[in-house]
């Protein structure tokens, strides 16, 4: 039961939204701009993911200890 709060409660999280669209937003650029290629895109998108696991990782240790 309590894991299912947690769940939904990171669900409505706008730090995951921010994630979501922060690694979306590289890919959508290299296909619509010449500028951008499609390999640093995925780059940038890898980046910002692991950057989101990372900082969930040091909230969830902080409400934990």
């Amino acid at each position: 039961m309590i894991g299912s709060e947690v769940s939904m409660s990171k669900l409505k999280s706008r730090k995951l939204f921010a994630a979501i669209f922060g690694s979306l937003a590289p890919i959508v650029g290299s296909a619509l701009t010449e500028e951008i290629s499609a390999e640093k895109a995925v780059t940038l998108s890898v980046g910002v993911i692991i950057s989101y696991l990372f900082g969930q990782g040091i909230a969830d240790h902080g409400k934990a200890g």
